[in-house]
C-alpha cells in the first residue's frame, strides 16, 4: 500500500459545439505518487498511432482522437498482456479475447489534474496507415 491515501475523481464534459469529450481526472494526495489511467478498446479497434500525449484509433467507420495537454505523461497501448493484466476482455467465464488499452502513466506531487480529450469524427483515418489503406475499410 502506498504510504498516505490518494483520491481520484473523474469527470466527464461533452461539448456539443465542437462534438467532443473533456474527462478530468484529479487526484488529491500528500508526496510523490505514480498513477495510472486505462481506456479499453472494442477487440474490433485498430490502433494507428500513439506518441507524445496523442492516440489514433479506428473503430467501426470512426476515427477516435485522444489527446492531452500533459507532455509529462507516458502513453502506450497494451494488448494481451498477462503481467500486468491487461488488453484483454472476458465475454465469459474462462474466455477472453486480445483488446488494446490505452494506458497513460505519470508520477505526481499532490494535487494533479490530467485532462484528456476525446474526438471522434465519423470519417476513418488512413493517414497513419502503411499505403494510406484502411485495415477495417467501410
Amino acid at each position: 500500500r502506498l504510504p498516505g491515501p490518494v483520491t481520484h475523481r473523474r469527470t466527464v464534459h461533452f461539448t456539443r459545439a465542437n462534438g467532443y469529450l473533456l474527462i478530468h481526472d484529479t487526484f488529491r494526495c500528500s508526496g510523490r505518487h505514480a498513477i495510472e489511467l486505462f481506456f479499453h478498446m472494442h477487440e474490433e479497434a485498430v490502433v494507428l498511432y500513439v506518441r507524445d500525449g496523442e492516440a489514433h484509433i479506428n473503430w467501426r467507420c470512426r476515427h477516435l482522437v485522444f489527446t492531452s495537454p500533459d507532455r509529462n505523461a507516458g502513453w502506450e497501448i497494451i494488448s494481451q498482456s498477462d503481467d500486468p493484466k491487461l488488453g484483454w476482455r472476458s465475454p465469459r467465464f474462462n474466455q477472453k479475447h486480445a483488446i488494446p488499452t490505452l494506458r497513460i502513466r505519470r508520477e505526481i506531487d499532490g494535487e494533479h489534474t490530467i485532462v484528456t480529450r476525446l474526438e471522434i469524427s465519423s470519417k476513418m483515418s488512413n493517414s497513419f496507415l502503411p499505403g494510406g489503406k484502411a485495415e477495417n475499410a467501410c
